[in-house]
């Protein structure tokens, strides 16, 4: 992906003598060995995020509730070259979430990116949202996102 824009960058500019440059400007930033996690991956910003440090050659665990949704997007991400797992679990369930970062820690040996994207929008006129629709927008959006960093945190320092 990164690579691409570069060259036809370079090509387009007539600057081939720079292609050089811009590899060793990528493997700066290269994220090869890396793994991370990015939270509501199946779709939207989440997936944009996931083939885009993919692209960078970090290994993904893709994550939503339903792993149904993310079994064609592993798919896609090893089509294009990278590599992915599935790590299914629910953002406001605390037991999952240490669960997953327990097992995602065991099977792969570490866990480098945290992408805390999973979200939640009620889109209710403030007199017609519930007190639970409310409660339910701060447990996903906010109090989830709290909880994965605490738990990767504890897993790398223990």
């Amino acid at each position: 992906m990164w690579g691409s824009r570069v060259e036809a960058a370079t090509l387009r500019d007539g600057n081939e003598g720079q292609r050089g440059n811009a590899d060793a400007m990528l493997e700066m930033f290269s994220l090869k060995g890396r793994v991370a996690l990015v939270t509501g991956s199946s779709r939207g910003l989440g997936w944009a995020m996931a083939q885009a440090l993919s692209g960078a050659g970090a290994h993904i665990v893709l994550n939503s509730r339903d792993p149904a949704t993310l079994k064609p997007r592993v798919v896609e991400l090893e089509q294009a070259g990278g590599s992915a797992t599935i790590a299914a679990f629910d953002v406001t369930d605390l037991p999952a979430i240490r669960a997953a970062v327990e097992a995602i820690d065991k099977e792969l040996g570490r866990l480098d990116i945290l992408v805390n994207n999973a979200g939640l929008v009620t889109r209710n006129l403030l007199h017609d949202l519930t007190e639970t629709d409310w409660q339910s927008v701060i447990d996903t959006n906010l109090t989830a996102s709290f909880r994965r960093t605490r738990g990767q945190v504890r897993v790398e320092h223990p």
